[in-house]
Formats: C-alpha cells, sequence, structure tokens
C-alpha cells in the first residue's frame, strides 16, 4: 500500500452489524435537466457537532441502496449561530481502496519469504491447477525450515483451512499424511470438525471419505463413481489419485 509503518497497533472493534437510521424527508427526484436523484433533508432544532460523520453515514447507506447521486440538506432551527461543519477535509474523503488480488502474483514472491504467515499465502498466488502438488510440498518443505515443531502444527493447521478456498483440502491432507514430518492429521482442528459434524456450509469432507476415495481407486473405480461413492468433489478425487 506504500505505507511505511514505524509502529503499529490492531484495533480489536466490533464494529455494528445493524444500522437503522430514518431520514427526516427522503425523495427520489428527477431534474429539469432529467438527472435522477436522491434527495434527504434533515431538520435539526440543536447545534449537533456531529452532524456530518451522522450525513456522512447516511450517504453511505442511501447510495448502497439507490445506486444513485445523492443531494443532501441539513434545515438548522437553532437560535445560535451554528457550528455544524459541512464539509469533509481531503484526509476524510473516501475515495475508493487498495485492491490487492493474491491470485494474480507469483507464488515464489511469497516462497521466498521468512515469515510462515507469508509463506503460507503462496497457495493463493498464481499456479497452474496441476501445479498444486508442488506448490504445496514446498510451502510445507519452508514452514519446517522457518518454524519449530510446535509452530508447525498450528501453521500445517491453518494450511488446511487455507486449502478449502481453492478446493485443496484433499490433496493437502494426502500430502501433509506423506511428508516426513511428525504431524497426526487427526489431531487437526479441521479434521476434527469435519469428522464430527462435516466441514462448513454441508461440506462433509473428513478424513473417512478421503479414505473411502483411496478404497475406490485402489478397486479400480473410475473418478467419476468414486466421487459419488465418497463424497469428494471429482476435483478431488483426481488429486488424489495424482499423489496416491
Amino acid at each position: 500500500m506504500g505505507i511505511e509503518i514505524e509502529h503499529y497497533q490492531e484495533l480489536s472493534v466490533e464494529l455494528p452489524r445493524t444500522i437503522e437510521r430514518k431520514a427526516d424527508f427522503l425523495a427520489e427526484v428527477t431534474t429539469k435537466k432529467g438527472e435522477a436523484l436522491i434527495l434527504q433533508v434533515e431538520f435539526q432544532t440543536q447545534d449537533d457537532l456531529k452532524m456530518l460523520e451522522r450525513m456522512m453515514l447516511y450517504h453511505a447507506l442511501l447510495f448502497g441502496k439507490f445506486q444513485k447521486p445523492i443531494k443532501q440538506m441539513v434545515i438548522y432551527l437553532g437560535k445560535q449561530p451554528s457550528k455544524m461543519r459541512t464539509t469533509l477535509k481531503s484526509e476524510e474523503l473516501f475515495e475508493g481502496f487498495t485492491l490487492l488480488s493474491l491470485q494474480a502474483l507469483q507464488a515464489k514472491t511469497f516462497l521466498e519469504a521468512d515469515a510462515p504467515e507469508m509463506i503460507l499465502l503462496a497457495l493463493l498466488t498464481d499456479y497452474e491447477g496441476e501445479q498444486s502438488q508442488q506448490v504445496l510440498r514446498s510451502i510445507i518443505e519452508r514452514l519446517q525450515a522457518k518454524s519449530n515443531p510446535t509452530e508447525l502444527k498450528k501453521y500445517l493447521q491453518q494450511l488446511l483451512l487455507l486449502s478449502r478456498i481453492r478446493q485443496l483440502e484433499g490433496l493437502t491432507f494426502k500430502m501433509i499424511e506423506n511428508m516426513p514430518i511428525d504431524y497426526k492429521i487427526e489431531d487437526s482442528l479441521l479434521f476434527k470438525k469435519g469428522e464430527e459434524k462435516g466441514m462448513e456450509k454441508g461440506e462433509k469432507k473428513g478424513k473417512q471419505k478421503i479414505l473411502t476415495a483411496l478404497k475406490c481407486l485402489k478397486e479400480g473405480k473410475s473418478h467419476k463413481e468414486t466421487a459419488l461413492v465418497s463424497g469428494l468433489t471429482l476435483e478431488e478425487v483426481k488429486a488424489l489419485d495424482a499423489v496416491n
């Protein structure tokens, strides 16, 4: 993002999930020039020094709902001169956000990092499907080199979680079991969750399904038939067969 950080402190702030606001006057307007906009008018009997922030929130909510230009006005009814701010400073303006797509970056950039948290993100970068096995192996080897045994277990659990984003959990399970490391897949939070009640959103992809798929493949069943029997996706079955 181009920010040179001297110091930082993480903030643990729970933002409100439900925001209810009722405008004093709200209308959809078409001007004589043919311009369609949303008109909001608020009436204030007291001088509210937080009015600008309130109107900014209104603006965000209204634009999110109507996707049209918003015109706002506050009519002040108080006796004393108002001290309300009416304009945002340049640093307060919302001008968009920075978008960083990991899929557009090269895996090598993250694999060469020293921090295990960075190495893990290589799984979400730009590589072809057939390179999945190679990338996963490199990630696990780099995690071994950059963490102690206790930390390694934590990072492998995080790797299993990240693998779901790319639908590679089946391949990841298999590769971790095959790597020369002291790690029991049964101890992972992801496996226990999958074994007890299935993955979130109904995706039941625990170890038993993987074992069922491996058994089907050993018996010579097709990828499609194995997927139907085990409950894994066709892509996961193909990935398991590739490393089996």
